[in-house]
């Protein structure tokens, strides 16, 4: 779905630079000096087809659409492929198979592109790619330091449910907007209920040993109730 409106995006700013053209050209030199600055530009990046015939065809009709491709990883030599279910009340279910060799990283391309945009829209299934977990809160980081608004979706459930610790380092990291139902959001506020709570007993534990407050005999009490506990 992300990759039909980007195509939309880019077919409407192929279309928004046609009309800019035939005006310019159409009208007297006093009022031709218009600027096409605000001719929207779109990008799509991540592992975007393998080096097979998929692949190309995938990237020549996102480029016919006027969408750029921006490499993040190196291209594997087979591209992933995903089926759609629809059921009559409109519930898709996806069947997913992507190739062991895609990746995400911080590519110069990448940062080069992220500088340029102003929105950044970061999809929340790239999750599952491996090497996301240290390339987007990274990404997120850099479209910061260089202005750049950031964006990020959830995904789905289960994505936030594998995911939620990295969502929450990268909305921390500098994600301005993140789009979620009411479920996942749920389930972000749960990692986060999680996180602070293991914040929170870390911190006591260490002013406790600080205080000297934890003698050997009751680390062996506690021990001993948190295996009885265990066994119930």
């Amino acid at each position: 779905s992300l990759a039909n409106t980007l195509v939309g995006l880019g077919q409407l700013a192929a279309a928004q630079e046609r009309s800019s053209s035939s005006s310019s050209s159409s009208a007297n030199p006093a009022t031709s000096s218009r600027s096409s600055t605000g001719n929207v530009r779109v990008g799509m990046t991540g592992c975007v087809g393998g080096s097979d015939a998929l692949g190309e065809f995938a990237r020549a009709q996102l480029q016919a659409a006027g969408v750029d491709v921006v490499a993040a990883g190196p291209t594997s030599n087979a591209t992933g492929v995903v089926m759609v279910f629809t059921t009559p009340d409109a519930q898709r279910s996806f069947l997913s198979s992507f190739s062991s060799e895609d990746s995400l990283h911080m590519s110069q391309q990448l940062q080069d592109a992220t500088a340029s945009a102003r929105l950044l829209l970061i999809e929340g299934y790239m999750w599952e790619t491996q090497g996301a977990a240290d390339a987007i809160p990274a990404l997120v980081r850099h479209a910061r330091s260089v202005g750049t608004l950031v964006a990020l979706t959830a995904g789905d459930v289960g994505v936030v449910e594998r995911h939620g610790s990295k969502v929450l380092e990268a909305i921390a990291a500098g994600v301005d907007i993140w789009f979620g139902n009411e479920a996942e959001a749920a389930a972000l506020v749960q990692h986060l209920h999680a996180q602070q709570a293991h914040q929170q007993a870390q911190a006591a534990l260490e002013q406790q040993q600080q205080q000297g407050a934890m003698s050997p005999d009751y680390l062996e009490d506690e021990e001993q109730d948190f295996t009885v506990l265990q066994l119930e």
